[in-house]
């Protein structure tokens, strides 16, 4: 089971290229809205995962 500093990690990570992308179609102020959001979400996303056994051996 990953930690709960990993996921943030790896969420925070991925978002910022996520932002990256998103701030060159709709400027830096509303990307970082959109991404503080979801990155929230992608966090829980995770953890939800993680409590699945479903395809795990």
């Amino acid at each position: 089971m990953e930690q709960h500093k990993r996921t943030i990690a790896r969420a925070i990570s991925y978002r910022v290229m996520a932002l990256l992308v998103t701030a060159i179609w709709t400027g830096l102020s509303h990307a970082f809205i959109i991404h503080m959001v979801l990155t929230a979400i992608h966090y829980v996303h995770e953890r939800a995962w993680m409590r699945l056994s479903w395809g795990r051996k």
